[in-house]
């Protein structure tokens, strides 16, 4: 028994990042499975899929949610339906974003890899830190694949791949319009990777115009009104509450985030990594100013999350050298981590009841 504890502990130690990505990619599939949609926006869509797979094709769709905002999602489940005619268009959508977020996931590994050259192991514990990065695979949501597009788009734009780039970039925002938000990130990225500020402000700008000629054609195509989604978003501005854009805020950052994210900017201050504090402040900061009177899902904020991983990483290797020689304060970090990861308190909602019918909950 010693011998295979020994064996498999240094395995681990020799492997820590692929043991590491198996077991959450593991722990995520408690909530993937079984294929199901409990968003109603995703029940929505999935409807209106089969709806059209039974009657036709028919842009804009007889029945869908926000198609304005997310045509390609409806046009792609429907292809799949014609192709997987066994699966349905609920359980096709729940299999396809639980896989993009996993493609969402490496793509946040391999970018702040790139921008801090740290461990993949320390930025995976990072991302792992994030709840969203594994709830985003436990609902089918258009937000998973746009953002999946628009990481390795800006992946490809730090290998100077610029046509590639562009293409993934015109995809996110046919996933979803409101994934420009975060395009403006283009250019501390540009910034970071050595371009001047006029090289890297024209090449912003000319993606700015070509995405949003190609967007906008491809949308007017598929029959999808997207100029027509900012008026819904200052609707839904004047109804949510200031309390529930505090819990989606919360919500998104955890307690972790709370201490990791202001202590890796500090971090990066401190050793006056400025242009990369450009980079990971200036999307956020952007994405909370957009959706100020908006966000009311932790969702709406899952664009920011590579720049957020980045700062958590630089804590979290800051912290390991600080505990490096102090024991009992180092364990009680671990300890830490590993109850935010597998403990959690919830309330209650007794207007659904129904709820309390799943047992994973």
């Amino acid at each position: 028994m010693n011998q295979v504890f020994t064996a498999v502990w240094t395995f681990v130690k020799k492997n820590p990042y692929s043991v590491l990505l198996t077991l959450f990619v593991l722990w995520m599939c408690i909530g993937i499975f079984p294929l199901r949609c409990y968003e109603f926006d995703g029940q929505e869509i999935t409807l209106g899929c089969d709806v059209m797979y039974r009657e036709g094709w028919s842009l804009p769709p007889v029945y869908s949610y926000e198609y304005r905002m997310q045509p390609l999602m409806t046009v792609l489940l429907v292809a799949l339906k014609h192709v997987l005619p066994f699966f349905t268009c609920e359980q096709t959508y729940c299999f396809l974003s639980a896989v993009l977020s996993i493609v969402f996931l490496l793509g946040c590994i391999s970018f702040a890899r790139h921008i801090t050259q740290l461990s993949k192991t320390w930025i995976l514990i990072a991302a792992m830190l994030l709840p969203e990065m594994y709830a985003i695979a436990m609902y089918a949501n258009t937000a998973i694949p746009a953002a999946a597009c628009f990481i390795w788009a800006m992946i490809l734009i730090s290998k100077d791949r610029y046509l590639l780039a562009g293409i993934l970039l015109c995809v996110a925002v046919l996933f979803r319009i409101d994934v420009v938000a975060i395009c403006p990130a283009i250019l501390p990225l540009l910034i970071f990777d050595g371009k001047s500020w006029k090289r890297a402000i024209g090449i912003s700008a000319t993606y700015g115009v070509t995405v949003s000629v190609v967007c906008l054609f491809f949308f007017w195509l598929m029959n999808a009104e997207a100029l027509n989604t900012f008026g819904a978003y200052q609707k839904w501005s004047g109804i949510i509450t200031a309390s529930e854009r505090f819990a989606a805020i919360l919500g998104f950052y955890s307690l972790a985030y709370v201490v990791l994210l202001p202590l890796g900017v500090g971090v990066i201050v401190v050793r006056k990594y400025w242009k990369e504090l450009f980079l990971v402040l200036f999307p956020i900061l952007l994405t909370h100013y957009i959706f100020a009177s908006f966000g009311n899902a932790s969702k709406h904020f899952l664009y920011i999350a590579p720049f957020v991983i980045i700062a958590g990483a630089r804590a979290l290797t800051w912290l390991k050298e600080v505990l490096r020689h102090r024991p009992v304060m180092k364990w009680a970090v671990i300890v830490a981590i590993v109850l935010f990861m597998v403990v959690s308190v919830r309330k209650g909602n007794l207007n659904m009841p129904w709820i309390y019918e799943n047992p994973l909950t």
